[in-house]
C-alpha cells in the first residue's frame, strides 16, 4: 500500500493590537477561512453528515520533551503520557496545555486543535496512522510574545506530491498571515487538522467555559503495542495519507474568536 505524506502549511501574525484588513484571496470567493476557529469542521460536517461522530487518532510533537495536557469539556485536565496521543472527534476543537519545555523553563502556551477531517486506516491500524501535531520551540516562543500561528495539516493529492521522502517531520511551506490557508491546503489535497498556538491563558478568576473544549470528552490513548490509558474506540478508515501547510512569518492580526454559536477564542 502506497503511503502519501502529511504535510504542513504555517501562518505566523502578530497580536490583535494591529488592526490589518482582510487581503482578497482573488477573483474567486472561498467562504471558509481558517482565521475563524471551528468553522471548518463545523462546515465540513454539514457538508457531509456521515462524518459525524468519527475519531482521529492524534499525536502531539514537542521540541526536547515537555508536558502535554488536554482540556475535558470539563476544564478537567488529562495528561498525555508516552508519545501523546489522544482520540479526538471530527468536527471539535480541543484544547491543549503545553509546558515544561527544557529550552523555555516557566513558559506554558495553550493551543487549539482544530479536527476537520480523518484518515481512513484499514480497520485495526489507527493506531498507526496519527495526524502529527507538531509544536516547535519556535512556536512556542511566538505565542509567548503574543502572536499568533496557525498551521493546517493537510493530506497531498498523489498527483501533487512533493518528488521527496518524508523523513524529518512534515514537509512544511510557509504563507503570509494574510493567506487563507484553508483554500491553500483545499487545492493540495484534504485538510485534515488545524492547529492554532496564541497567547491566551486562562482566566483563573473568571473561567470561561468557551476557552475549553467543546466535543465531547478526549480519550487518551498510547502507541501500538502498549497498553492504553482507556480502550480507544476504533474510527472509521480508508488508506492513509498526511499532508500539512503552514503560513510564513508575516505581521499581521488575526480574530481572536470564532463567529456562530460555539465561539472557541484564542
Amino acid at each position: 500500500m502506497r503511503r502519501h505524506a502529511l504535510h504542513l502549511l504555517i501562518a505566523l501574525q502578530a497580536g490583535a493590537s494591529i488592526a490589518v484588513a482582510e487581503t482578497p484571496l482573488g477573483k474567486r470567493h472561498y467562504p471558509v477561512d481558517v482565521r475563524r476557529p471551528g468553522m471548518a469542521a463545523e462546515w465540513n460536517l454539514a457538508i457531509d453528515p456521515s462524518r459525524q461522530g468519527q475519531t482521529q487518532v492524534c499525536e502531539v510533537a514537542l521540541p526536547n520533551g515537555g508536558a502535554v495536557e488536554l482540556y475535558q469539556p470539563s476544564g478537567v485536565l488529562s495528561p498525555l503520557s508516552g508519545v501523546n496521543r489522544a482520540l479526538l472527534q471530527v468536527g471539535g476543537t480541543y484544547r491543549l496545555r503545553i509546558s515544561g519545555l527544557p529550552d523555555l523553563p516557566g513558559v506554558e502556551v495553550y493551543p487549539t486543535v482544530e479536527l476537520i477531517d480523518h484518515l481512513h486506516a484499514p480497520p485495526g491500524t489507527e493506531q498507526d496512522f496519527p495526524v502529527p501535531l507538531e509544536i516547535t520551540a519556535a512556536d512556542v516562543a511566538a505565542a509567548s510574545q503574543n502572536r499568533m500561528v496557525t498551521k493546517v495539516i493537510y493530506l497531498e493529492q498523489p498527483d501533487l506530491a512533493l518528488p521527496a521522502p518524508q523523513e524529518n517531520g512534515l514537509h512544511t511551506t510557509d504563507f503570509a498571515a494574510s493567506a487563507n490557508l484553508i483554500q491553500m491546503a483545499d487545492e493540495r489535497g484534504r485538510p485534515v487538522a488545524i492547529l492554532r498556538i496564541g497567547g491566551r491563558t486562562p482566566d483563573a478568576r473568571n473561567p470561561d467555559p468557551a476557552f475549553f473544549s467543546t466535543s465531547g470528552a478526549v480519550i487518551v490513548t498510547e502507541a501500538p503495542g502498549k497498553a492504553s490509558t482507556k480502550k480507544a474506540v476504533a474510527a472509521s478508515a480508508q488508506t492513509p495519507v498526511q499532508k500539512s501547510v503552514k503560513s510564513s512569518p508575516s505581521l499581521a492580526s488575526m480574530p481572536a474568536t470564532s463567529p456562530g454559536p460555539r465561539p472557541f477564542p484564542e
